[in-house]
């Protein structure tokens, strides 16, 4: 870092300790294809920023991996740098993904997007860019042609987790498995074993690992096997939205079929009434015996 510019040798009031591991077969490589080292530090952040080891002090001249506001300030550099695109271009730190309907649009689509980097002065690395692809891996999915899946290397590492001990391999494996419960059909219900093993003053230490709980792992893993997939919504087509006790359509709130017939003896449902106006609907009533599909973690009985 210090050959290619990246820090230099000073002093500073503000230091934090670094340890260094030197790593077999690593060469240094050019910053300019690290995103954040694209970003140059004031000279009140390089003061901040200093670190010291133990052959001397340095201070970054450029954003450094790790600090903690880090994130943030790519991410704000992506967001101005993009700002207008967000019609065919979602940004997640220093990744960019460009999304098309026909290949002429997506021409021009790159074309824009390249443009602002080369404006901004900024540069990317070819060998880890993907052009006209049917299918990318974005955010450990696999995205593309109006639906998505999970990421077979993510959904590796949970089907290899090992059975949990202790609340905290409890917590990372539904960290994990949680990232994908939105392909998992009542996922809350499935884990509810899981979660109700957490309970308890204690955050840590070993649990009792029931036959329910056992079944529950076992079973999540399964819904993975099985490679889910999600579709984009059709917009031309009608949506069921299915809530719990919600106020907006199919829902077991029954008084919400009444809201439009009674809205002027009441303010508030005129305000509501009034702000619904703009959308094609009707609230359908949906009983609570019924409507198991709702969040079970507001319900504190589920029957069978």
């Amino acid at each position: 870092m210090l050959k290619l510019g990246i820090i230099e040798v000073g002093e500073s009031d503000y230091m934090s300790p670094m340890i260094l591991v030197e790593v077999a077969g690593k060469e240094p490589r050019p910053y300019l294809s690290k995103g954040y080292w694209q970003i140059p530090l004031s000279k009140t952040a390089q003061r901040y920023a200093a670190f010291c080891t133990s052959f001397g002090t340095y201070r970054p001249l450029r954003m450094s991996f790790g600090l903690k506001n880090a994130p943030y300030f790519i991410s704000k550099l992506m967001a101005e740098l993009l700002n207008g695109l967000e019609d065919f271009v979602v940004p997640y730190l220093d990744d960019i993904a460009i999304f098309s309907d026909t290949w002429e649009s997506h021409i021009k689509h790159m074309e824009t997007v390249l443009q602002r980097i080369k404006r901004a002065k900024l540069t990317i690395k070819p060998s880890k860019c993907r052009f006209a692809q049917q299918n990318v891996k974005f955010l450990s999915h696999i995205v593309g042609q109006g639906f998505r899946t999970p990421s077979e290397i993510k959904v590796q590492a949970v089907l290899e987790f090992p059975t949990p001990r202790t609340k905290t391999q409890i917590r990372a494996f539904l960290g994990i498995s949680g990232y994908y419960q939105k392909y998992i059909n009542l996922f809350s219900v499935i884990a509810a074993p899981l979660t109700d093993a957490l309970k308890g003053r204690a955050k840590k230490g070993e649990i009792k690992w029931t036959t329910e709980c056992e079944n529950a792992f076992r079973e999540l893993k399964g819904k993975l096997i099985d490679k889910p997939v999600l579709y984009a919504p059709n917009f031309e087509r009608e949506f069921i939205v299915q809530t719990d006790a919600s106020n907006a359509v199919m829902t077991d709130h029954n008084p919400l079929v009444w809201l439009n017939r009674n809205v002027s003896s009441n303010p508030r449902l005129m305000r509501w009434a009034l702000a619904l106006q703009p959308y094609n609907f009707r609230i359908v009533h949906r009983s609570g015996k019924s409507h198991k599909n709702a969040d079970s973690l507001s319900r504190s009985v589920i029957d069978n």
